[in-house]
């Protein structure tokens, strides 16, 4: 999963290929927080609609991803508990 979210997205904001974890950090703890901290990517996204849209595309494709991901696990889990011995 760490790796998957800081692999680059085709994504570029002053220079620089946002990560997927860029992206997803900026949304949860900027747009989506209580606490709003202004980053430079949150202002970007102020002045620019059209690139506030294309982030908000890829936060949602990072979040799918995650939660395909979390319910691969889930599944395994159950498979190996299935295979353990019951108590007697």
């Amino acid at each position: 999963m760490n790796e998957y979210l800081d692999s680059e997205t085709n994504i570029n904001s002053d220079g620089e290929n946002l990560t997927r974890r860029k992206i997803m950090d900026t949304f949860v703890y900027g747009g989506l927080s209580r606490k709003r901290r202004e980053t430079p990517l949150m202002e970007s996204m102020d002045e620019q609609p059209f690139a506030a849209v294309m982030y908000e595309n890829e936060f949602v494709v990072v979040l799918s991803d995650i939660h395909v991901a979390i319910e691969m696990i889930r599944k395994m889990n159950e498979e190996a508990l299935k295979s353990l011995p019951r108590p007697s």
